[in-house]
């Protein structure tokens, strides 16, 4: 299903002062895209992206997700924080579990659901360990599978790797693809780095400050896994660094 966001209005007021934040944002994402908003701190990018997510309404304007319309949180859209949002009395089997809790199934079909996404997020041997005894990346792998356990139609990530140090975070990207490559679920992601944007994404959305305004939606038709010393990706990296220093100009 198809994800479209049409004439998308934001505002927020801070000491009776009004500001538009997202000022009628259109979009379209085709099912099975992995589509990044990519911009500077302020620039509506998290904003937007809760919208979609159902936990903030818009002023204005309408999102579909092929013929059903977004009016708050729903099953057919997960999410994955910056910060994993792992309950940490559970351990990695039943975080990833929890969103079971909400669908039919047998215990049998719970338990090899679970070990399906344990194996796909090379989670099996961890599973009763406690988010405290697992390393960043475990965590972040949890949380992605826990993410699918509940089979979205959307999967919504909040700069995921932003709290991963700079090496595990280049890992993480290559297990990220691993995963997603293996789902092909339609994802929108915020981030602010240029990178970590060209080597996970089908496309890439730069937002301004000025409004959210859309400067560019760049079609990164690169082979996988990306080869960041490759003419093409390097050229790819300085047109998002001018367009990002647009964007900082507003």
């Amino acid at each position: 299903m198809d994800l479209v966001l049409k004439d998308i209005c934001k505002s927020f007021t801070n000491s009776g002062k009004k500001s538009k934040v997202l000022d009628s944002i259109n979009l379209t994402i085709k099912n099975g895209e992995f589509v990044t908003l990519l911009g500077p701190s302020g620039c509506g990018k998290t904003t937007l992206l809760t919208i979609i997510a159902g936990f903030k309404k818009a002023d204005s304007g309408e999102i579909h997700l092929g013929e059903k319309k977004v009016e708050g949180p729903g099953s057919e859209r997960g999410f994955v924080f910056q910060d994993y949002a792992l309950f940490p009395w559970l351990t990695v089997k039943e975080n990833i579990a929890y969103p079971l809790r909400f669908k039919s199934l047998s215990e049998e079909e719970k338990n090899l659901k679970i070990d399906k996404l344990l194996d796909m997020s090379q989670l099996k041997g961890k599973e009763n360990f406690f988010p405290r005894e697992i390393s960043g990346g475990m965590q972040q792998r949890t949380a992605f599978v826990r993410s699918l356990a509940g089979e979205p139609e959307v999967l919504l990530m909040d700069e995921p790797l932003g709290a991963l140090d700079f090496h595990m975070r280049q890992d993480i990207q290559l297990e990220l693809e691993s995963l997603w490559l293996k789902t092909k679920k339609t994802v929108v992601m915020v981030t602010h780095d240029i990178d970590e944007a060209i080597s996970l994404s089908d496309r890439v959305v730069v937002m301004s400050k000025n409004g959210g305004k859309i400067l560019e939606d760049l079609k990164i038709d690169l082979p996988r896994s990306r080869d960041k010393h490759s003419k093409e990706y390097v050229e790819n990296r300085e047109k998002l660094s001018i367009l990002l220093e647009k964007a900082l100009r507003g």
